[in-house]
């Protein structure tokens, strides 16, 4: 089933009725669905232009790589829907514990050998860290991140054994019609390849841009559509810099008042001797003097004037909104909201790496699991992993200590642990020395002329004394006597 099949089943619709494919997807045609043109601008003008959009981009995507992901068998599908809506809300350490405990419930870690080699090493170029890191760039600079998915001897629907990065800035959506919007990707690198559209898992931002008759809604917006005047001020900006400091000469000159003229021939020379005597990086800010009645014309400003520097300033801290990062981080302290960078840290992992690592997560999920056959497969990052985390686990801690009606297992399971083998740990531990309050309460004395004073030790009854041994043997001779 095709993904416009899908939403006609989801919609109830048929071939007959087709409002909203029409309303969506009019004059779609069997084409090319031609992708924005800036996209390459983004990478070689963005990225490997800008040092401050390098440095947002380098953050976050080093943090994607540094959670592990694991495979887990789905036992509970109620329990995973919760987890789902649950795991990427809040920031708080109730709503993480809620999360792993719903995860516990819904989730078994479980060890699939081939999905663990492909997680280790997706193709023969590239590591997991590479790969991740690669599919988040893309991801974040273009708004799409396209994965290819090389199957067993290459036959359909066979399982997913490789996984490799297609280029984004070269991926193309070719329509099949209005039934099948997305029929093919065609990769435009080196030539025209077409990739078949189940053999591609495709990452996109969120794109409102229903042009009519385009299908571009179908590709992702990417971010810096809504920065492109912050990207392009930086980069006019450090260019100013640029060349201010190699081809900025004299700030001024100290000339004649107009009475002496001079020829063409010596205005030449003139030119000549300013440019090997006060042109370059060397020469900034120097003075030049004629000899004649003289005064001064100011030619140029520093940056300090110019307020270059404070713009730049500016810029990096919007460009960091834009993609949810504290500018304290890339060394900013001035704008931050944050009273420590471990603080700032957390919240990059909760806002922006947590969300695109459920972005991945979910095509995952959806398009690389079920080529193993096993619907009941699931993969997600832990990034609980992460060491800005542990205030929160040593919260956690605190919180399931005093839960004592949850078994020790399922503590152990809210904290990533595995559960241990034992019947009786799947039992709450009631604490001991706890009682009632009728237990606790002393029953009353009925009169207190009987209570005593408690102030005075009880007598003690006197002791029977043994007889002594005399009188025994009196007795014994007694009896003796007197038979």
């Amino acid at each position: 089933m095709n993904y416009i099949d899908s939403i006609k089943n989801i919609l109830g619709l048929s071939k007959k009725d087709s409002t909203y494919l029409n309303a969506v997807f009019p004059h779609l045609g069997n084409n090319v669905i031609w992708t924005a043109p800036t996209t390459q601008n983004f990478i070689e003008k963005g990225l490997y232009l800008n040092s401050d959009l390098y440095s947002i981009i380098n953050l976050i995507i080093n943090k994607v790589a540094a959670a592990p992901i694991i495979v887990y068998e789905v036992k509970d599908e109620k329990a995973l829907k919760y987890y789902k809506s649950m795991s990427g809300s809040g920031a708080n350490s109730g709503a993480k514990w809620n999360a792993e405990k719903m995860r516990t419930k819904a989730l078994e870690e479980v060890s699939i050998p081939e999905l663990e080699r492909l997680f280790k090493k997706p193709n023969e170029f590239q590591t997991w860290d590479n790969w991740i890191k690669e599919i988040a760039a893309f991801r974040l600079i273009t708004g799409n991140a396209y994965m290819y998915g090389s199957r067993r001897g290459g036959q359909e629907n066979s399982p997913i054994i490789g996984l490799y990065s297609l280029p984004a800035q070269y991926m193309e959506i070719i329509s099949g019609g209005l039934n099948q919007p997305i029929k093919e990707y065609r990769l435009t690198y080196n030539g025209y390849d077409k990739i078949d559209a189940n053999n591609v898992g495709h990452i996109k931002n969120i794109n409102l841009s229903y042009q009519a008759g385009t299908g571009n809604h179908l590709y992702g917006a990417s971010p810096l559509r809504s920065a492109v005047r912050d990207l392009t001020t930086s980069n006019d900006g450090k260019q100013a810099l640029l060349s201010m400091l190699q081809n900025m000469g004299a700030r001024g000159i100290l000339t004649g008042d107009g009475s002496v003229n001079i020829t063409r021939e010596q205005a030449q020379g003139l030119k000549e001797d300013y440019a090997n005597n006060y042109q370059g990086s060397s020469k900034a800010g120097d003075v030049i003097i004629t000899p004649a009645k003289m005064s001064w014309v100011q030619m140029g400003m520093n940056a300090v004037d110019m307020s270059i520097i404070d713009t730049q300033k500016v810029i990096l801290r919007s460009m960091c909104r834009v993609y949810g990062v504290d500018a304290k981080l890339l060394g900013d302290t001035e704008a931050s909201t944050f009273n420590n960078v471990e603080t700032a840290y957390k919240a990059l992992i909760n806002n922006v790496v947590r969300p695109l690592h459920i972005e991945i997560r979910d095509v995952l999920n959806n398009w690389l699991l079920p080529s193993f056959g096993n619907k009941n497969l699931f993969v997600d990052f832990d990034y609980m992993a992460y060491p800005e985390m542990q205030d929160d686990m040593d919260k956690l801690v605190a919180q399931l200590s005093a839960a004592w009606w949850l078994t020790p297992n399922e503590k152990r399971a809210a904290m990533n642990y595995g559960e241990y083998d034992n019947e009786v740990l799947n039992q709450p531990f009631i604490p001991q020395g706890l009682m009632t309050l009728d237990e606790f309460t002393v029953q009353p004395v009925e009169d207190i002329a009987d209570a005593g004073d408690y102030t005075k030790p009880t007598p003690q009854e006197p002791t029977p004394e043994e007889p002594e041994e005399e009188d025994e043997i009196n007795e014994e001779e007694d009896a003796e006597t007197n038979p």
